[in-house]
């Protein structure tokens, strides 16, 4: 029974928090504007959704079960990952952070940009610096492939290899997304036809209804 409990009180605990929308209708002269977005958010969306004291009852919860707890945070600071980690508030162990994976993106993963490894090992070394303990990952659900995109598909084996190391000699928990432990490249589909990613299918058609001609659209969905 106890463990039935932990897990419907996490299960409650993702049901609150999917069910809790971010709203920006103040200020949204500053639509697009990430500095903003993320000052808004720190004042709206965190006393809400990671300040309050469901949260600190279900750390409680997870100490029973000795179970380690890591918050899907976007759009969250080092200042940010640092208050919500903070041992005194009890409230979580660890954050996953996106900055790093924002480094190629305009405003949006939607709008890749080159990626540079300068912008992208000074966002690294800056959280390495100011979070005591990181959460280290190149891959998700959510994000294409590290090795064509922070590494050459000319060079798998290469680039495979030097991201490996730097996932594993950062300080921080390591997160291996499946197929990256054996250097799994981007999906191979040549057309719409064949995803079934929804959210890919809702911007390829966001994008066909503001008339972005085809080929771009297939472009768009394959660097993402």
């Amino acid at each position: 029974m106890q463990f039935l409990w932990f897990f419907s009180a996490l299960f409650l605990f993702l049901l609150k928090a999917e069910f809790h929308e971010i709203k920006l209708t103040a200020g949204q002269e500053h639509e697009g504007d990430a500095a903003y977005a993320r000052q808004h958010l720190h004042r709206e969306r965190l006393p809400a959704a990671f300040r309050s004291p469901e949260l600190r009852q279900l750390r409680e919860i997870f100490d029973e079960y000795n179970a380690y707890t890591v918050g899907e945070t976007v759009f969250v600071d080092t200042k940010m990952a640092c208050d919500l980690c903070a041992p005194e508030r009890r409230e979580l162990h660890t954050v996953f952070g996106f900055e790093h994976m924002e480094c190629d993106q305009i405003i949006v993963k939607w709008f890749k940009k080159p990626h540079k490894w300068g912008k992208f090992m000074e966002t690294l070394a800056r959280w390495q610096k100011e979070v005591p303990w990181n959460t280290i990952y190149l891959e998700n659900h959510d994000q294409p492939r590290s090795i064509p995109r922070f590494g050459s598909e000319k060079y798998p084996m290469e680039s495979g290899k030097l991201l490996a190391m730097l996932t594993f000699t950062l300080r921080g928990t390591p997160y291996i997304y499946q197929g990256q432990e054996i250097g799994m490249t981007d999906f191979d589909f040549t057309s719409m036809d064949e995803v079934r990613d929804v959210e890919s299918i809702n911007i390829h058609g966001l994008l066909k209804s503001a008339c972005v001609p085809s080929g771009l659209r297939w472009k768009i969905i394959r660097a993402t």
